[in-house]
């Protein structure tokens, strides 16, 4: 069970406070996400104190829930006010869209615990100038780091084996990156659009360079 504390409440990720969105008709759609929002919102209201602490500490063990874009992570409402974040060690993988848009977000450190990040888990994160990735991750998903514009650097661990397409495509402001010998796999634009790129070791096991790997 995943919960996620902002202040002093801890609240489980797991609760819902409203319903998905089902219908395929885009007016109703659209009228069931805006209810969506506003209910999640009031929920969130209620169950959290006025003044914030910009930190959110997770908590809990073991494989985290993967969130779509009908169903964000129940802190995506507040997520401008995320300054830093709190994982716990025994979490073994991050899951999709987990922190998407966070752009308050200025660094993440990931527990040597986790293995997977997911897909679009930290998209957006438009003002995380700092990553430490833990020494278990292996599989970095599809668009897992695109758009943190201000990364200033990339440390890959050793393990590493898959890095999915667009994993960090448009970190503009990495300048050197190493893919270990460990790597068995480079998705298309993994370092897309890294404008202040000057150096690349690819040492990775692969037989063919990725379509668009650093364009």
């Amino acid at each position: 069970r995943w919960g996620y504390q902002s202040g002093r409440p801890k609240i489980s990720s797991t609760g819902d406070a409203c319903g998905c969105v089902k219908t395929t008709e885009w007016k109703h759609y659209v009228e069931n996400l805006r209810n969506y929002a506003e209910k999640r919102a009031a929920y969130l209201k209620k169950a959290m104190p006025e003044t914030l602490t910009g930190t959110l500490t997770i908590t809990g063990s073991g494989d985290m829930e993967n969130y779509t874009e009908q169903n964000m992570a129940p802190w995506y409402p507040i997520r401008d006010q995320i300054l830093r974040l709190q994982l716990p060690e025994g979490l073994t993988s991050i899951g999709s869209l987990a922190f998407y848009e966070c752009r308050e977000l200025t660094a993440v450190t990931i527990p040597s615990t986790v293995t997977t990040i997911g897909s679009y888990a930290f998209a957006k994160c438009s003002d995380m100038g700092l990553l430490n990735l833990g020494s278990g991750v292996k599989n970095i998903g599809e668009s897992a780091f695109s758009d943190c514009y201000t990364l200033a650097a990339l440390s890959l661990p050793g393990g590493v084996q898959r890095l999915g397409a667009k994993a960090f495509y448009r970190c503009e402001s990495i300048p050197t990156v190493h893919v270990p010998a460990g790597v068995t796999y480079i998705g298309m634009s993994a370092f897309g659009y890294c404008k202040k790129m000057v150096s690349a070791d690819i040492q990775a096991n692969i037989s063919v360079i990725p379509e668009y790997l650093f364009f």
